[in-house]
């Protein structure tokens, strides 16, 4: 983990253009063999069934789960508690999964909300929120932050200690975590003690330099497919400059909890999380980012890529130590 430095994203990217971890150098081959069409060519469904795929998740004996309904004015919001066993004092995590706000669910997300779980000796909420097209933005927001309260609310009912709650997401499961950081400070909501950002998306630039040069192989994110799902989540183009979608856009971050920001350096999303970090840090929020060079987009979800364990271990060392005095 490293302070915020002055040297680019895109001077350390043409320093290192050929240096690929090991591990996912290994994916990189393993998708250009398999010759997986491009998600921006799939038709929303058939994206959602290739999500979908192959999701197994068996739960350890370590930890168990509970399903709750969150009722809202806009209907049901499912949420999925995972409780690691023991007496430990248990901070609350308030997750988000990934999947370009249109793919994705508690399913597809239970490994790494059960990892989190695990590693930072809490109790993670992992929230099913609506997806776009049929809830185009702001619905997933929206659901967010009901989720915020609901957990805020009812932490100690399942198991986890009374104050501040974190909120933690990869990728556009990351935009929903700091956005709902964002709309809890504007609206004096549920307390959060710190927002744990996994590739987060904060713009809706494709322009940066991560977008132009990031590798172009079916089965790993492109520029291409971000922008399909931004023409999903918010057609409006008008409307992305928005804060609560686009963060990085925001008026001020003063005020905000500390942050953990992961980026990968193979990530088309690497210089927007790059940049948001360093708009934390000068508006005076109390930011660490670890920039993971050589690996790319979704790597914390690949069993194969044995540095995603170490990650996650920083991240729930990150939330835990900022919510805990153990």
């Amino acid at each position: 983990m490293t302070a915020i430095s002055g040297r680019s994203a895109g001077d350390e990217r043409r320093a290192s253009a050929i240096l690929r971890d090991p591990d996912w150098a290994m994916v990189e081959q393993s998708l250009r063999s398999a010759a997986i069409p491009a998600l921006h060519t799939r038709s929303v469904e058939e994206a959602r069934a290739m999500a979908d795929a192959g999701v197994s998740t068996a739960l350890p004996s370590s930890v168990s789960s509970t399903d709750f309904r969150l009722e809202t004015a806009d209907g049901a919001v499912p949420i999925r508690v995972y409780r690691p066993t023991g007496d430990a004092t248990r901070p609350a995590i308030l997750y988000f999964h990934s999947g370009g706000w249109v793919v994705g669910s508690i399913a597809t997300s239970e490994s790494l909300a059960i990892e989190l779980a695990v590693q930072a000796r809490a109790v993670v909420a992992s929230v099913d929120y609506r997806l776009a097209p049929e809830h185009p933005f702001p619905a997933a927001v929206d659901d967010a932050y009901e989720a915020a309260i609901w957990l805020a609310a009812n932490s100690e009912h399942i198991g986890a200690v009374r104050g501040p709650i974190a909120v933690c997401g990869d990728s556009s499961g990351g935009n929903l975590a700091t956005v709902t950081a964002l709309k809890a400070r504007d609206q004096q909501g549920p307390a959060i003690g710190c927002q744990a950002l996994i590739y987060p998306v904060t713009d809706h630039d494709f322009t940066r330099r991560s977008h132009r040069e990031a590798p172009t192989i079916g089965g790993l994110l492109s520029s291409a497919d971000m922008a399909w799902f931004w023409d999903k989540y918010l057609p409006d183009r008008d409307q992305r400059d928005d804060p609560l979608a686009s963060p990085l856009r925001a008026p001020s971050l003063a005020g905000l909890p500390p942050a953990l920001v992961v980026t990968a350096e193979l990530d088309p999303l690497s210089d927007e999380g790059e940049a948001y970090a360093t708009a934390l840090a000068r508006e005076g929020v109390p930011t660490s980012h670890l920039r993971c060079h050589g690996l790319g987009h979704g790597f914390v979800r690949m069993p194969a890529v044995h540095r995603s364990t170490s990650v996650i271990a920083m991240v729930g060392s990150f939330i835990r130590s900022s919510l805990v005095n153990d």
